[in-house]
C-alpha cells in the first residue's frame, strides 16, 4: 500500500469513527413558567375620530347623507 492510500483510509476511518466518540450534548431539566394574572375593572373610555367625506354640488343634500353615514355608523358601534 502506498502512502497516498494510507493516508485515505487514515482520513476515512477518521471521519466514520469521530463522530462515534462524540458525546451527546448535556440535556437539563427544563422548567417553564406561566402566570396570569386578572381583575375585573370598570369600563374604560375610548375616544376616536370618524370622518365622511362626499363631492356634489347640492349642499343640503350631502350634509343628509353625511349625517346619516355618521348616525348608522354610531349606532353600529353601540
Amino acid at each position: 500500500m502506498n502512502n497516498r492510500n494510507k493516508l485515505a483510509v487514515l482520513f476515512l476511518s477518521l471521519a466514520i469513527s469521530l463522530p462515534l466518540l462524540a458525546q451527546p450534548a448535556p440535556t437539563f431539566d427544563r422548567v417553564t413558567f406561566s402566570v396570569t394574572a386578572m381583575e375585573e375593572v370598570r369600563s374604560d373610555t375610548i375616544v376616536g375620530t370618524l370622518g365622511v367625506s362626499l363631492q356634489g354640488k347640492d349642499t343640503s343634500q350631502m350634509a343628509g347623507k353625511i349625517n346619516a353615514t355618521i348616525s348608522g355608523t354610531i349606532e353600529m358601534l353601540r
